[in-house]
Order: structure tokens, then C-alpha cells, then sequence
């Protein structure tokens, strides 16, 4: 998950961003999801995989990174608060009109 932040983060400005992001990523513990059989650990993972997508998608890369869906949806099949990054999604894109090309 922290990968994910950290490459989203590069992706969007630049290195030193993405340092901070990593470091300062949701999950102080970055195992300690991956210790107890819940739901948060894969909510998380393809939460922050879903963001890397969509910043490869909003940078203007091949259509081929518009998994976001694909990532978004396997988010949902663990929890159903990624619904709101559905609709933060949509939200943005609603007021962007130079990033509907996706």
C-alpha cells in the first residue's frame, strides 16, 4: 500500500512529495493489517493501487491505465467505504472537463 502512495505521489509531483506521502500513509504499521483476518488490509491496498491508476490516467498515459475500475472494484468486494472514492472520482471529473479523456 505505502508503494502505491509513494508511486501515485511521484507520479503526480515529484520525489521529495513522495517521501512524504509514504511516510506519512495511513497505515502507521504497515503489517499490522496483514496480522489479523479483517477486511482493512485489501480496503487499503487497493484503495491506494486505485489512486496510482487514476494518476496514471489523469497524467495522460495510454488508456490502458483506466484500471481504476478494475481496482476500485476489488476494493469494494472487501469493504464498502470505497464508494467514496467512487464518488470522489466522479465528483472531480464532473468539474474537470480536461481530464474526461479516461
Amino acid at each position: 500500500m505505502i508503494g502505491f502512495v509513494f508511486l501515485a505521489a511521484r507520479r503526480l509531483y515529484d520525489e521529495k512529495v513522495a517521501r512524504l506521502a509514504a511516510f506519512l500513509s495511513p497505515s502507521p504499521h504497515p503489517f499490522a493489517f496483514a496480522a489479523e483476518a479483517t477486511p482493512d488490509g485489501p480496503c487499503l491496498f487497493f484503495w491506494s493501487a486505485t489512486a496510482w491508476a487514476l494518476a496514471h490516467a489523469l497524467s495522460g498515459d495510454s488508456p490502458r491505465w483506466c484500471m481504476q475500475r478494475t481496482l476500485s472494484r476489488l476494493a469494494m468486494d472487501s469493504k464498502y467505504h470505497p464508494v467514496f472514492l467512487g464518488f470522489g472520482v466522479f465528483g472531480f471529473l464532473l468539474f474537470s472537463p480536461d481530464h474526461r479523456a479516461c
